[in-house]
């Protein structure tokens, strides 16, 4: 039983962080560096408590977050010297990532959320 409430725990706080993230992530379909930085602590901490189908999802989503930054920041160089055709073929890129990442974020918290019940445990 202690350790059952020991992962009830951890999970719950999982629970919590992905939560936040994925607010964050819906009301900007964007994450600050401290955002992103506690999304890559989630990610890690979670490869240990969920199972590998839900951590798959969780790894779509930091790689489609990832894809998007790094595809923004590429478009902005390029914009920066005037080199529009790619920086809007960049663009275009990240905006492709981020509506993955806007399908993938509330599957992924109902997954696990519905790990962390108590119920599924029975």
């Amino acid at each position: 039983n202690d350790l059952k409430i020991q992962l009830l725990e951890k999970r719950s706080a999982c629970v919590d962080e992905m939560r936040e993230i994925s607010n964050a992530w819906h009301a900007q379909a964007n994450l600050s560096d401290e955002e992103w930085a506690r999304f890559r602590v989630l990610f890690h901490q979670a490869q240990l408590l969920y199972p590998a189908r839900v951590i798959q999802k969780l790894d779509n989503a930091v790689t489609g977050i990832f894809r998007a930054k790094l595809y923004h920041n590429r478009s902005m160089q390029y914009y920066g010297r005037s080199k529009d055709d790619k920086g809007e073929e960049y663009l275009e890129s990240a905006f492709a990532a981020e509506d993955k990442v806007m399908k993938i974020m509330p599957d992924l918290l109902d997954d696990l959320i519905n790990h962390t019940r108590v119920d599924a445990w029975e």
